[in-house]
């Protein structure tokens, strides 16, 4: 596999995956280093319908367009579509899926996902990798195809996300790692604190708590923006500041040196 990877997972849903994982792909980009985005599985009734008529999770789709690059299907190997009739399309690398599969979704599902996701690193430089809903929903966790078992296709260094705008975040980042098993605990390197408003220095202790109970730094506290221009039809302005807040609060050098990557300097 040529490409580095980073993966970034919440520890709920709308935790800020896709927009850190947009300006991640943002960055990269900036750097001269060819980026896609990724994200295995995803279900939601919006989709993207990229230039060749694939249907894809609306995320990836708009992260191809920040970078300048056309979406394609591998980008997400998997869509479920709500049809309001209590069932699901799915679409598979942007088409729907005609053929019934044998056996469990999962082990239907995983071969695709790898082969999407090594023919992605295979032709680009860094593949910003993004997960779905919480990586550690016990009762579906033996059968996920987003998270964790999509990290250790390739053993891609993992940062965990919460919303601090919420009540229980340090709870969820804690709570979240506790309960991985010990070979996905490896693969984490840090916490990110989305959506803060306030003095960083009341945080403190905090993340200190965060850091003592599992081992790991928060990696940064992202402030909170309003309109960060991703998934909105927003002045592209948006993104731009979003994406400055993001290299600004983030520690890439860090990141980078996990990913393998040389640093980068954050006026570029």
């Amino acid at each position: 596999m040529g490409a580095k990877t980073i993966m970034v997972q919440g520890t709920t849903s709308n935790a800020g995956k896709s927009v850190l994982s947009t300006a991640l792909c943002a960055i990269f980009a900036a750097h001269g280093l060819r980026t896609a985005p990724f994200k295995a599985w995803n279900m939601s009734s919006n989709s993207y319908v990229s230039k060749d008529g694939l249907e894809i999770a609306r995320s990836q789709g708009i992260q191809a367009e920040v970078i300048g690059i056309e979406a394609t299907g591998d980008m997400n190997p998997f869509f479920l579509k709500p049809t309001g009739d209590g069932n699901l399309q799915i679409m598979m690398r942007g088409k729907p899926l005609q053929t019934k599969y044998a056996g469990s979704f999962r082990d239907f599902a995983l071969p695709i996902i790898e082969e999407s996701l090594l023919r992605l690193a295979a032709n680009y430089d860094v593949v910003v990798m993004e997960g779905a809903g919480s990586p550690v929903e016990l009762n579906m966790k033996q059968n996920e195809v987003a998270n964790m078992a999509v990290a250790r296709l390739v053993q891609a260094p993992v940062l965990i996300v919460a919303d601090i705008s919420r009540g229980g975040s340090l709870a969820g980042i804690i709570g979240t790692f506790d309960l991985l098993e010990p070979e996905e605990k490896k693969l984490v390197i840090g916490s990110v604190l989305n959506k803060f408003r306030g003095d960083p220095e009341i945080l403190k202790p905090g993340c200190q708590v965060i850091e003592e109970r599992t081992k790991l730094p928060v990696v940064g506290v992202i402030p909170f923006a309003k309109n960060h221009g991703v998934g909105q039809e927003d002045d592209a302005n948006d993104l731009a500041g979003f994406v400055a807040q993001v290299r600004e609060h983030l520690d890439l050098d860090y990141i980078c040196r996990c990913m393998g990557l040389e640093a980068m300097k954050r006026g570029v």
